[in-house]
């Protein structure tokens, strides 16, 4: 009944169930249609740029607005960027449709979120600045892409990418900046007080294979500097074992080695 009530608005033309959350190396939504049209297709549109999403075939978060924009606002100009786990297009063809990089690049290994990100691609006329490959962001290392300027990983729930986290290094060039997603429990946020090198000792010393705890291992004073930790958005997802759970962004920059400058 409430489905129903939500089409009189007129602006609602479909009602979906989450039925799971996004599962498998693809990243398929499990969504249940509950009223109106029978399709899971759709237009975003965000800054005035329009995006064509299918809702069953790839992820999509439009809580993420907000961030992509900030990210927008970080770009240099002639900045070549590397968006892993492009999806159906729309971090790597925000960038590209709102800052003055010169390239972006995006990985994505679902093959229908890639035809997405390709149409997507098209129809902002954004061809001669985004290159969408169909690979897998576990294998970035091995793609000879080259260094960026600025790499974006808006890494997926249960994401087990040791191999692309590792990677993370190489595909930036010194002195640039990785902005890597993740996801961390409510108590696991609260013990970032104070001293933040101690606070991320004492929770790698609490529970070292937690995504939040995976993460902060990048940060070993030696590869990479945290320059921003915050939730995004600010209010939880869900939660998980008891606790409120949180999408998280970890803003890093590359060092440069003493003495090589």
């Amino acid at each position: 009944a409430f489905a129903s009530t939500l089409l009189t608005s007129g602006r609602v033309r479909v009602v979906a169930t989450k039925q799971a959350p996004c599962a498998g190396q693809h990243r398929v939504p499990y969504l249940r249609i509950v009223a109106g049209e029978k399709r899971l297709q759709t237009t975003h549109v965000e800054w005035g740029t329009k995006l064509r999403l299918d809702l069953g075939q790839c992820f999509f978060n439009p809580r993420l607005q907000s961030e992509r924009r900030r990210v927008c606002q970080l770009v240099q100009p002639g900045e070549r960027i590397l968006v892993l786990f492009s999806g159906g297009g729309v971090w790597p063809v925000i960038i590209a449709a709102h800052s003055n990089c010169r390239e972006v690049v995006a990985i994505e290994i679902n093959k229908m979120a890639h035809a997405l990100a390709v149409e997507n691609v098209k129809a902002n006329q954004l061809q001669d600045k985004v290159s969408c490959l169909l690979a897998d962001a576990e294998d970035v290392a091995s793609l000879d892409l080259g260094c960026f300027d600025r790499v974006v990983a808006p890494r997926p729930m249960n994401d087990p990418t040791s191999r692309c986290l590792t990677a993370l290094s190489d595909c930036v060039r010194l002195g640039g900046k990785v902005h890597v997603y993740g996801f961390a429990k409510s108590l696991e946020l609260a013990c970032l007080v104070g001293n933040i090198s101690e606070s991320i000792g004492s929770q790698l010393e609490a529970d070292g294979s937690s995504d939040f705890s995976r993460l902060l291992r990048l940060v070993d004073g030696k590869t990479f500097d945290l320059l921003h930790l915050a939730p995004c958005p600010r209010t939880s997802i869900g939660r998980a074992n008891g606790q409120s759970l949180y999408r998280i962004v970890l803003d890093l920059l590359r060092k440069v080695p003493y003495g090589s400058m």
